[in-house]
């Protein structure tokens, strides 16, 4: 699971540097999807399912938001 979260944190981040928020939006509904048909799956318990949910998205916005610090520090420098 750590690796999970990693991967997610990374993917996270690569969209911030990258993309708007036009991008993140359908990224988290397709990751909102995907992690309640892994709950499904796994047969977790209603708590744990949204547990799961909460933390995917939270991760994968934490990823983002920094990429958008790092792309504004960046764009910054470049300016300077």
């Amino acid at each position: 699971m750590k690796f999970a979260a990693l991967a997610l944190a990374m993917m996270g981040f690569a969209i911030g540097t990258v993309f708007r928020l036009r991008m993140l939006l359908p990224i988290l509904v397709l990751l909102l999807l995907l992690s309640i048909l892994f709950a499904l799956a796994g047969g977790f318990s209603f708590f744990q399912a949204v547990l799961l949910v909460v933390a995917v998205q939270a991760i994968v916005q934490s990823g983002y938001f920094a990429g958008l610090v790092a792309r504004a520090v960046l764009a910054g420098i470049l300016r300077e």
